[in-house]
């Protein structure tokens, strides 16, 4: 749409090839966290993965989004298998069923260090971190410019579901 001319800027997760002449602004990166109960026996993200009798559903979003495809890209190159057991279709979700106690969930770190309430999370360090932010083509006008300021301001304040939530949003005009 970019290349098109129908849109003038976009914000989303940044990855990928781009198109020539398609420039990109990260706004933030959020690293991938299993969410456990409070009450779990497991204290990092490693102990779990490595315990093969872990026994708990996996509760992640559907299986095109990114943060789950990089997860599962991850568990192959580590030879660990874990097989989905619920697929919701928010982050929010998987925070309110590993909360009562359905299985575990995969989601982003808060920006804000915040943790849904009745749950734990833990790092999964070496997995892919997620990044956000905005692209446009040619040089940035003063009002692209003020969007993507009024973006990072945004940003500081909000939360990974709101961040997601906003990737897709395209300016015009």
């Amino acid at each position: 749409m970019l290349a098109e001319q129908k849109v003038d800027i976009a914000v989303g997760e940044l990855g990928g090839k781009r198109a020539s002449g398609v420039h990109s602004r990260e706004l933030v990166r959020l690293e991938p966290v299993l969410l456990v109960r409070e009450t779990s026996r497991w204290q990092t993200a490693d102990e779990l993965l490595n315990d093969e009798s872990r026994g708990e559903a996996l509760i992640a979003l559907p299986p095109d989004d990114p943060v789950r495809k990089a997860f599962f890209s991850e568990l192959g190159k580590r030879r660990i298998e874990w097989f989905c057991g619920l697929e919701v279709q928010s982050l929010d979700l998987v925070g309110r069923y590993v909360a009562e106690g359905f299985g575990i969930g995969l989601a982003l770190k808060e920006p804000s260090g915040e943790v849904f309430p009745g749950c734990r999370q833990l790092l999964l360090g070496g997995f892919p971190t997620h990044a956000y932010g905005v692209v446009w083509m040619g040089k940035l006008t003063p009002i692209q410019t003020a969007f993507i300021e009024a973006c990072r301001d945004w940003i500081a304040g909000t939360s990974a579901l709101d961040i997601r939530s906003a990737a897709g949003v395209i300016v015009t005009g």
